[in-house]
């Protein structure tokens, strides 16, 4: 059972605007910030984001619930000066700067996790996160997530029921993000030697929430031990290699999101000397592979709740040089799926001793989670382009 002393969500929105309107003064440092960092910037879109960028990346994400600091946040002056406070303290501090600037904006409450649909009743734990809304700009904004850029959209934002605590307040529904918006594109070029010695390089871009994990994942790699990070990389998978990688800044604006990884390993498994099968995949798990975004199949169905799922677009290519003392005998067939939101297409070809292999996955559901229905449904698709993803080469070596 639950009880509340709220009558609606509205009443939630108007408590909670008046413990935290009175924060939000533009002290004489917050308008000095502003007008220095927005100076000779007249573009009130161009504004937004060089003050939210000022944000997400000069004050750090520190819980402390004293008090009422559950529910209240600090005032705007007090959070410049120290630098660090919380999802509320974030939306306070952006509110001032862009109210120095007189950009309108206001605190929208969110749920974090895998919660869609708001309950019936108008219950204050249901929300866990506060993040700005800019009507003018209709765009919703997460400061608190350092390395999301301006107007990128991550999982926690997308589809999602929020109460506006702005003066008409409200519940409203976040952009869902399609997948046009959340893509990948991965490609794997590597020549194998006769011993199963492999040398390669893999080249991505991502975008959209996948793109804001890698870049998340590569700020927490120290620089000087990245060659350590692809060196574990390669152990799960079972090979005993080295490399490097190379990627974008993790604080940027840029839309899409590169790394590129070179690699070897000496040993592989691979006996090319003899009648071999060679799995068509990556040497390394980096994640969102067509793979990973295809293991609800082997799930456990939820048979009340809706699941978490994301729309995506993901696009691998392979391109495998064998050497010259061995023959490809066999390739597996091309496949074609289109079934309700998924749609599957693989090719596989040889030119001499070349192999190239392109697979292209589309999720697109883009409500942000998936209904027991849906999910069971799209199961048995799931499979077929597992079982695809399981096909094998098979090699042996030319007869003298």
């Amino acid at each position: 059972m639950t009880v509340t002393t709220f009558a609606n969500w509205e009443a939630i929105a108007h408590a909670y605007q008046a413990r935290a309107n009175d924060k939000v003064a533009v002290t004489p440092d917050i308008q000095t910030l502003a007008d220095n960092l927005t100076r000779g910037v007249s573009d009130q879109r161009e504004q937004t984001r060089i003050l939210y960028d000022w944000v997400r990346g000069n004050v750090r994400y520190v819980a402390l619930y004293l008090a009422q600091g559950g529910y209240v946040p600090h005032v705007a002056g007090d959070i410049l000066r120290n630098r660090y406070g919380d999802c509320k303290d974030h939306v306070v501090l952006l509110e001032a700067l862009l109210k120095a600037k007189g950009i309108d904006s206001h605190g929208v409450l969110i749920a974090s996790g895998k919660l869609y649909k708001l309950t019936p009743e108008a219950i204050p734990d249901y929300f866990d996160h506060i993040i700005n809304y800019v009507p003018a700009l209709d765009l919703y904004l997460d400061s608190t997530a350092q390395y999301l850029p301006f107007g990128g959209q991550a999982y926690w934002l997308a589809g999602k029921s929020v109460l506006h605590v702005d003066a008409s307040t409200g519940t409203r529904t976040t952009p869902a993000m399609t997948a046009t918006d959340n893509k990948m594109s991965t490609s794997l070029t590597v020549s194998i030697g006769l011993d199963g010695s492999i040398n390669g390089k893999v080249n991505e871009i991502s975008h959209g929430s996948i793109a804001f994990d890698r870049r998340s994942a590569v700020a927490s790699v120290d620089p000087l031990r990245r060659s350590d990070a692809i060196k574990q990389l390669l152990a799960r998978n079972g090979l005993n290699g080295k490399g490097e990688f190379t990627a974008g800044d993790p604080s940027s604006d840029d839309i899409g999101y590169p790394i590129d990884i070179g690699f070897s390993a000496e040993q592989t498994g691979l006996d090319l000397a003899n009648p071999e099968a060679l799995p068509i995949e990556m040497p390394m798990a980096l994640g969102y592979s067509i793979a990973d975004m295809t293991s609800f199949a082997n799930d456990l169905a939820e048979p009340h709740y809706g699941t978490a799922c994301a729309a995506s677009d993901l696009t691998e290519t392979y391109d495998i040089t064998l050497p010259k003392e061995v023959a490809i005998q066999f390739l597996p067939k091309d496949l074609s799926v289109d079934d309700g939101p998924i749609q599957y297409r693989s090719t596989y070809k040889k030119d001499g001793q070349n192999i190239r292999v392109n697979r292209h996955y589309i999720m697109s559901i883009d409500k942000g989670y998936c209904t027991p229905d849906e999910v069971e449904h799209m199961k048995k698709t799931a499979i077929i382009i597992r079982q695809d993803l399981q096909r094998k080469v098979m090699l042996a070596p030319l007869s003298n």
